[in-house]
């Protein structure tokens, strides 16, 4: 029952933030961003009240459903963006991949939360404010600001774990907030065509069970 609600919700989020962009008020990465956002961070509360087992069934039908989704094109907010990217299948394959993992659900969750707001603030931020300090990775055109805010929400989310979750961090923990938001905007950065929610949700998992 629990499945079928979640399902029923993410539904109508899509169909919200799809209503949004067909009467023109948000458009382009805006509207493409607003559904990452909100999905991906429900999808971080999942391991709080949902077995592994159905996570995994959740996310692998969420890749065949966005399979389906390029190949109807139902969702015209998804795909408002001039750049080629796969995140829409990438994405719900990350949170699989995670949930075979199944990392402590506060590791998950700082995880998912990275691929959510860290790289999504991240994009918004680019598109508005950073036209002026551009710079290309492997023919991908980036900007010092959206760079900057990834590593600022990265450092937030880690922070937020520390404070908030019952996990017990090793000494070397104010080291890996260090480094680790740095790590987590260099794999953003050099991983094309929407693979930075893997590398980016492996890196910070991995990188989490080791500070743990």
């Amino acid at each position: 029952m629990v499945v079928i609600l979640i399902i029923l919700l993410m539904l109508a989020i899509m169909i919200g933030v799809e209503m949004l962009w067909r009467r023109k008020l948000i458009k382009g990465e805006y509207g493409r961003k607003l559904l990452h956002v909100t999905l991906t961070v429900f999808v971080a509360t999942w391991p709080f009240y949902l077995p592994w087992d159905a996570i995994q069934f959740l996310s692998l039908g969420a890749v065949g459903f966005a399979v389906l989704m390029r190949l109807t094109y139902t969702f015209h907010s998804l795909y408002d963006v001039k750049r080629k990217s796969l995140g829409d299948l990438i994405g719900p394959a990350t949170i699989a991949v995670l949930a075979f993992m199944q990392p402590d659900p506060w590791v998950f969750a700082a995880a998912v939360l990275h691929i959510a707001l860290a790289d999504g603030l991240a994009a918004v931020v680019g598109t508005r404010y950073g036209a002026k300090n551009t710079y290309f990775i492997f023919g991908q055109r980036k900007s010092i600001a959206g760079t900057l805010t990834f590593v600022i929400v990265s450092a937030a989310i880690i922070v937020w774990l520390m404070l908030i979750s019952p996990l017990t961090f090793t000494s070397d923990v104010w080291l890996g907030l260090i480094w680790l938001p740095f790590m987590a905007a260099l794999a953003e950065n050099i991983s094309p065509y929407g693979f930075d929610n893997l590398t980016i949700g492996l890196l910070v998992t991995v990188s989490l069970n080791a500070l743990t």
